[in-house]
């Protein structure tokens, strides 16, 4: 997440503190002056945005959903400050984004996407990245720690594919 708020935030200020969307709105209602009702089930991080906590969740959980036709690979997750995990409830198709399936959409990259699929047809390499977007198993465990950018899973869990 980046935020800017003028006179408050210090310039360059970086936190490792987790925070998901279902945190801004209690974070902004506290900004305004206002008292979070009791029941959101976020929390202010108004405390993180100032510098006064570098901590705020012990986890947070993911969600993403299909849209249609480009995001069709619904996933749900759960992540603390070490470990992320992924269930991938559609396993078996190929994963697709806004990223991947650019043709005929305007300024989406598309040039960025077909020049990798052009250097994978002669390059191992990028056939590994290339594989590695596009397929991925029932379930993912990476160790953030050691691989901040998930590309080595801890373990394939019994029923991956």
């Amino acid at each position: 997440m980046i935020a800017r708020w003028f006179g408050t935030i210090q310039p360059g200020q970086v936190s490792a503190a987790m925070v998901s969307n279902i945190n801004l709105l209690p974070t902004l209602i506290e900004i305004a002056g206002g008292e979070a009702p009791t029941d959101l089930d976020g929390h202010s991080f108004k405390q993180v945005l100032l510098g006064q906590s570098s901590n705020h969740r012990r986890q947070i959980y993911t969600v993403h959903n299909r849209d249609g036709e480009m995001n069709v690979f619904p996933q749900r997750g759960l992540r603390d400050h070490r470990y992320q995990y992924v269930l991938n409830l559609n396993s078996k198709d190929k994963f697709t984004t806004y990223f991947t399936k650019v043709e005929g959409i305007p300024e989406r990259h598309g040039e960025v996407w077909n020049s990798w699929i052009e250097k994978a047809r002669t390059d191992a390499n990028t056939t590994d990245l290339i594989d590695l977007i596009e397929n991925h198993p029932a379930e993912e465990l990476f160790d953030l720690e050691i691989d901040p950018y998930q590309v080595q899973q801890l373990s394939r869990p019994t029923g991956s594919s």
